[in-house]
């Protein structure tokens, strides 16, 4: 069954074919009451959703009324809420941030987990679902270690498709648990095959005891739809199909086969295990000694 994504942006009017005849318009709020851009809206359980917009905004049509819908943003609290009539403001509180306490820390001075480099076995795409996807950094040789800078392969064939991404350290469960770090961090990535490296030197943020999970977050806003025709080879039909950059590269799995950990996706307000032993984000993090 093909679900209908019924809460959409206030200027995303025409990217489904649907015009709202009753439509309202909610802000997202912070505790101080300031708008957050870029909100991860889902259907509860569902997966289908949207963004919020730069300003925080989302417009509802009524047909979502009595939907349950899950708010997510890097450094606040997930939050569920049945959307109806009468709501017009939502706000998020903060979420606790994950802190270790690290004593000396010995060894090499700086050492890289994960590939970014390598043959490319698929890629990741998104067709219109507020996703992330998630790969897990096992901390055994750098706890305490700072977190120098991370890397990770995308083909887009939009330039500057935006990209959220969201930190996480691992629980005692090897499970994404609590944020490493209170915000998402926006990427811009360019047209074609690239390797984007992102500086995370001046956060100061250290190894978490039990590993970390890096996710990747394409934002579901009209800025990053990439529209193309295709045509039925058995019909010869024509349709147009809507896809949101950038695509991640994924690499065959060359490590442990018996690490189940290593991929998870967040969708509908919830992780799920991937359970896949052969593909990984081509993904790299850089460490060095504090």
């Amino acid at each position: 069954m093909k679900y209908f994504v019924y809460i959409i942006f206030i200027s995303l009017f025409s990217l489904n074919g649907h015009f709202s005849l009753c439509q309202k318009n909610i802000i997202i709020y912070n505790e101080n009451m300031e708008p957050i851009p870029y909100v991860n809206v889902s259907m509860k359980n569902k997966g289908i959703g949207i963004h919020s917009n730069k300003n925080g905004e989302i417009a509802v049509d009524s047909r979502s009324y009595k939907d349950k819908f899950v708010f997510s943003k890097a450094g606040y609290q997930d939050t569920a809420i049945i959307i109806d009539a009468n709501l017009n403001k939502i706000v998020l509180k903060n979420a606790l941030i994950h802190s270790d306490d690290f004593g000396q820390i010995d060894g090499k001075r700086v050492f890289k987990l994960g590939e970014v480099h390598g043959e490319k076995y698929g890629v990741h795409t998104n067709s219109g679902k507020p996703e992330i996807y998630l790969k897990y950094f096992n901390s055994k040789e750098g706890v305490g270690y700072v977190i120098d800078n991370l890397k990770f392969k995308t083909t887009s064939d939009k330039n500057n498709a935006k990209v959220l991404i969201r930190l996480y350290a691992a629980n005692n469960k090897l499970k994404p648990g609590n944020y490493l770090y209170e915000k998402a961090i926006e990427v811009d990535v360019k047209i074609g095959e690239r390797i984007n490296k992102i500086d995370l030197s001046e956060l100061n943020l250290r190894m978490p005891k039990y590993g970390l999970y890096v996710g990747l977050e394409t934002l579901i806003i009209p800025e990053n739809v990439y529209s193309y025709t295709e045509r039925n080879l058995l019909t010869d039909e024509i349709s147009q199909r809507n896809e949101y950059m950038p695509n991640y590269v994924l690499h065959k799995y060359r490590g442990d086969a018996n690490d189940n950990s290593s991929s998870y996706i967040f969708i509908g307000g919830e992780f799920y295990n991937m359970n896949n032993k052969e593909l990984r984000l081509a993904m790299e993090l850089k460490l060095k000694r504090p």
